[in-house]
Formats: C-alpha cells, sequence, structure tokens
C-alpha cells in the first residue's frame, strides 16, 4: 500500500534504477530525474551495445516503470533544496563517473582531443561522424590507455569506420588491467597494440597529415610502484612524432562536481558516505554507485542501491527489510561435496563469440551458450551456497604453555631450550639451560613480561640454543626480544 512518502533520485543509472526499484516495492513514491533523454546511466552511454544490448537496458527499466515510477528525462537536477522544497522526503544520488581525466600533457585540451566518457556518450547516442557533432573519427584514431574502457573506444572506434586504430600503454601487456577477454576482442577486430609507448606532447597538426601530432617517448620497465606493476621509465633520445585525425584519453574517470547538492566530497570529486547507510554529510540526502566508489562494476551500483533502498526506508518509518525470495523451495544442492577425480583441471567453457567478420556493427559479440556447454560449465560449480553452513575446522591444541607456577612445576628437569613468548606469541628469549624447570622458574621469579612458554628436551642444549637464535635471527632478521649484551656479543 502507499506510504504517503516521497523520495527523488538523481540519476537513472543502476545505483539509482535499484533504489528506485525497491523504495517502489515499499509503497514509497519515487520520482527519478536524469539529464540525458534515457535510462540506463553508464550502462546506456558508457558501454557500448555490443557489450551490453540497449534492449536488456529497456527491459530492466520497463520493470521499474510497473511498480508506478515517475522518470523525468532531460531533468539536469542542480540543487537539493529545490527537491525537498517540493515534498521529498529524501533524496539519492547517482551521478554516475561522467568526467573524464585529462592526460596532463601539453595540448591534452585541443580540439580533436576527447575524454573517455564524452566519447563513449557521443558513440551511444550516434552523435559521432555527424555533420553537427563535434566528435568525428577521420581515418586514424588512437586510444590511450589499457584498460577496459580503452579496449571500449578502441572497438567502438573500428565500428565507426575508423581506418586504423591505435591503442597505446606505457607498459606491456602483461601488466595491461584490461581482461584478457577484451584484449582478445581488440586484436580480433583489427585494433593495434603498441607497448612502452608514452604521449608527451600534442600539437595540431600540419595541414593534410592530420589533425593532431603527437610526440611519443619509447619506455622500459623499472622498479615496481604502489600498484606492484614495473615502474615505466622513459629511454632517453627515444622522442619520435606521429599524425592522428582522433585522441581519445581512457586514462581514468572522476565524478563531477555538483555545488548545489551540498555534500562533503573528496579530492577526486566521489562523494563521502557513511559505509552502512550510504548517507551522505546532509541529512536524508544518501548517494551510491561511482560517484562514491569512482569507475567500478554494475553490480557494486546495483549493491549500492540495495543498502541505500534500506536505509531510505527506515528513515521513512519502514522496516528497511528488502529482501526477496528469488528461488523456490527445495532448490538448495546437496550438502555433500564428495571428491570428484579431474575437477580441479576442468577449463572454463568459453560462450559463443560472433564472427569478427560480422563484428562492423553494435551486435553482441558475446552470444551465450549452447545447451552442451551450459551444462558443462554448470558442473564446474563449486556450491558456494555451502560455505556458511561449513563448521570451522577443529584446531590441535595449542604448542605453548601459560607461563605461570603450576605449568612451570610440570615442566621436565632435563637439560634443553626454553622460549619465552608475550601476550602476542612474540618469542622474547631462546635459553639454554642444565635443567629445564629451574631456568623457567628463575624467569618466572625475575617477572618476566612472557605469558607463555615452549621447551624441549636436548643434552647438548647449548648447540641446540644456537640454532634456534641463527633460524629466528633469519626469520625475522632481529634478535628475540630484542637482543642483548650477551647476544649481541655472540651472534
Amino acid at each position: 500500500p502507499p506510504s504517503g512518502h516521497k523520495v527523488a533520485v538523481i540519476g537513472a543509472g543502476p545505483a539509482g534504477l535499484t533504489v528506485a526499484y525497491y523504495l517502489a516495492k515499499k509503497g514509497h513514491a519515487v520520482t527519478v530525474f536524469d539529464a540525458q533523454p534515457a535510462a540506463g546511466g553508464m550502462a546506456r552511454y558508457g558501454i557500448p551495445s555490443y557489450r551490453v544490448p540497449l534492449e536488456v537496458i529497456d527491459d530492466e527499466v520497463a520493470e521499474v516503470e510497473k511498480l508506478g515510477v515517475e522518470f523525468r528525462f532531460a531533468s539536469k537536477i542542480e540543487s537539493i533544496d529545490e527537491l525537498f522544497a517540493g515534498g521529498y522526503e529524501a533524496v539519492f544520488i547517482g551521478v554516475g563517473c561522467q568526467g573524464g581525466d585529462r592526460l596532463g600533457i601539453p595540448g591534452d585540451d585541443l580540439p580533436w582531443v576527447v575524454d573517455s566518457p564524452t566519447f563513449l556518450r557521443a558513440a551511444t547516442m550516434g552523435l559521432v561522424n555527424t555533420p553537427d557533432s563535434p566528435i568525428s573519427t577521420g581515418d586514424r584514431v588512437t586510444v590511450i590507455g589499457g584498460g577496459n574502457v580503452a579496449t571500449d573506444n578502441a572497438r567502438s572506434s573500428r565500428r565507426l569506420s575508423a581506418h586504423t586504430v591505435d591503442m597505446v600503454y606505457r607498459r606491456t601487456r602483461d601488466e595491461m588491467p584490461a581482461r584478457d577477454e577484451e584484449v582478445e576482442g581488440c586484436l580480433a577486430e583489427g585494433v593495434n597494440l603498441r607497448f612502452l609507448l608514452a604521449p608527451k606532447k600534442i600539437e595540431p597538426g600540419p595541414n593534410g597529415a592530420g589533425r593532431l601530432r603527437i610526440t611519443y617517448a619509447r619506455m622500459q620497465l623499472g622498479e615496481p610502484d604502489a600498484s606492484g606493476r614495473r615502474r615505466p621509465v622513459e629511454v632517453a633520445g627515444s622522442e619520435f612524432q606521429e599524425d592522428v585525425d582522433l585522441l581519445i584519453a581512457a586514462v581514468g574517470q572522476h565524478p563531477r562536481k555538483h555545488e548545489g547538492f551540498g555534500v562533503t566530497t573528496d579530492n577526486r570529486g566521489r562523494i563521502a558516505v557513511r559505509e552502512d547507510s550510504l548517507l551522505t554529510s546532509r541529512p536524508g540526502v544518501y548517494a551510491g554507485g561511482d560517484c562514491v566508489l569512482g569507475p567500478s562494476t554494475l553490480i557494486e551500483s546495483v549493491a549500492h542501491g540495495r543498502i541505500a533502498a534500506a536505509a531510505i526506508d527506515r528513515q521513512l518509518g519502514g522496516d528497511g527489510d528488502i529482501s526477496e525470495k528469488l528461488l523456490p523451495d527445495g532448490w538448495e544442492t546437496s550438502p555433500r561435496i564428495g571428491r570428484e577425480e579431474g575437477f580441479n583441471r576442468r577449463r572454463k567453457i568459453h560462450p559463443i563469440m560472433l564472427e569478427p567478420a560480422r563484428r562492423s556493427g553494435w551486435d553482441e559479440v558475446e552470444r551465450g551458450f549452447d545447451d552442451d556447454q551450459a551444462r558443462a560449465e554448470a558442473a564446474r560449480c563449486l556450491k558456494c551456497n555451502l560455505a556458511p553452513a561449513i563448521a570451522e575446522a577443529v584446531l590441535p591444541p595449542e604448542a605453548w604453555l601459560e607461563f605461570n607456577e603450576p605449568s612451570v612445576a610440570a615442566a621436565s628437569t632435563e637439560s634443553g631450550v626454553f622460549q619465552l613468548l608475550d601476550a602476542d606469541k612474540n618469542v622474547v628469549m631462546i635459553k639454554g639451560v642444565e635443567n629445564l624447570r629451574a631456568g623457567l622458574q628463575e624467569q618466572l621469579a625475575r617477572g618476566s613480561v612472557a605469558r607463555h612458554f615452549v621447551f624441549e628436551e636436548a643434552p647438548l642444549y647449548t648447540s641446540r640454543e644456537s640454532q634456534l637464535i641463527q633460524a629466528y635471527l633469519q626469520q625475522y632478521g632481529k634478535m628475540p626480544g630484542g637482543g642483548g649484551d650477551e647476544l649481541d656479543d655472540r651472534f
């Protein structure tokens, strides 16, 4: 039944649609505002339709519309104050990552240099190579970047009739963040992958050669950087120039700042939220998806939408329960996993792909599985649903003993070596003694910081002590307990 509460959603992307869907199911009146002419957000305007067909997005939007959600397209919201003044009691911001990062080199603001989100949005709207469009591919396109988004730009450029498309990356293929299947798609569709190159400067092209002239430097890999990948280092004296018609920068994205939203953002423009509810710094205003996470996946945005929908429902007096029954009773798999010979050697079944010769248009490339393939792939199921039901393994008794009088009194009186450990099980002393019990009692009387101990009998206790200290020193690079004058002199 209708709750009598109104909610505004800014952005009809995956996060916004998810919020609208669940809040409408809870009886709230939801209005979705979007600056674009159709719903889908980055799923429609940032992912080419050969990957996510438009009819799939339209079907998802139709499911939301069936619940009575109102959509207002070509409606850019500049002020949240106006929404609250209009009677909305809660607002969700899901505006995505619409801004493209620049290359940060001279000439990166010239005409015919375009960022990735701008190019892909124009491509999906049919605004590339049209008379009124400021974006045209010309004969040769260069894409700078090595991620999945870079492959989207390169493959889209080929579909938009660019004769030569180069994808330039400053490291090697081994370091590329793009998925293997996306890279293979580029190669199958005639994209040139060029490695160990970095642009240094962009200039207007000379007449008749190309719209732009790019100065490149060759690179070589040095030591690993913070990402764990080897850092590209410029090769001295390796600069050269090439002419292109369009340069696409696919080196990162960021949310555009909206001063009228009145919410706290970080230095990249991402909206700061509470992790448990996605509430922003402003009461009644929530945010999620790429405008919070930065460039992410569709499923991460959907997950954010669920968190926000539950939190908004609670704010409006509901129970916040948006759980659904998605499977019929009796679906559970057998709890017996058992053993199947060769299971770990079964290879992933790759879906049927559209033949490269037929990829000149925007038809979906990944066609799915036939019946046999689907059954073979399903047979690789790891039964992850059983994970929550698996009891913790019974561990063997701990080897160390409590460092107290009863435990020490039960220790051997033979010669040997004992180790004292602090509360965090860090070794603070390794010592060989003629009488283990007496040696431990001596340390106990001294008020050692130790809380646990272990010991072993060893007739040649001084030799065994040396072995254990040498092993500790080799593993940790320091003496047990920080060392001492006697141990420092010996080791």
